[in-house]
């Protein structure tokens, strides 16, 4: 019979490609107002989404949600190029690379570097959001009230960390798992 094991490690590659693309279309952070019915402002890997454009009344004058125009072309090409590479990942050769002292093959070495490239993006975009919330007196996670203005008055904000981060938390995850166990689940001993 024939060693059905690599098919069983693709499979399993394949399920973490799956659930790291649904964390790519799934808000990694979300900042929504009481008074707008929840709405606010959604944040995905590649950009910010305002779902209703009176969260900017809640802003103050000197916030600036806007990302730089080059980021989002920058996030789709990242993404592109894990599963690029996870593809690729899928039928390499087992080159043994040496990396530290640590003996590794080339499929392992590739899948635990996504897997660890994608555990660095969650970080960095959360601290990136954390700066970019103190301009505006906001916590990551929390409620707070803002002051709208003498018209309006004052608002409930809450924020959160998102579904899409904990999911490409796990994603992530999970193909380094995969990485380190590779060659137990494909040959057999």
């Amino acid at each position: 019979m024939k060693n059905n094991r690599p098919w069983l490690f693709r499979i399993l590659v394949l399920a973490s490609v799956g659930l790291l693309l649904y964390s790519w279309f799934t808000p990694w952070w979300a900042g929504r107002i009481q008074e707008l019915g929840g709405k606010g402002v959604v944040i995905h890997p590649w950009g910010l989404q305002v779902t209703d454009r009176h969260m900017l009344d809640y802003m103050p004058p000197e916030v600036n949600l806007a990302m730089p125009g080059w980021f989002a072309p920058v996030a789709w090409a990242y993404l592109g190029l894990i599963i690029a590479a996870l593809s690729f990942s899928l039928f390499a050769k087992d080159k043994a690379l040496d990396v530290w002292k640590v003996r590794f093959t080339l499929p392992s070495l590739i899948i635990g570097a996504v897997g660890l490239s994608y555990i660095v993006a969650i970080i960095t975009a959360a601290a990136v959001i954390t700066v970019r919330l103190a301009d505006a007196d906001l916590p990551l996670i929390g409620r707070t009230f803002v002051t709208v203005g003498s018209d309006i008055g004052t608002g409930m904000v809450s924020t959160d960390l998102g579904l899409g981060s904990k999911l490409a938390a796990a994603a992530g995850l999970m193909l380094i798992v995969l990485a380190l166990l590779r060659d137990r689940i494909t040959h057999i001993r």
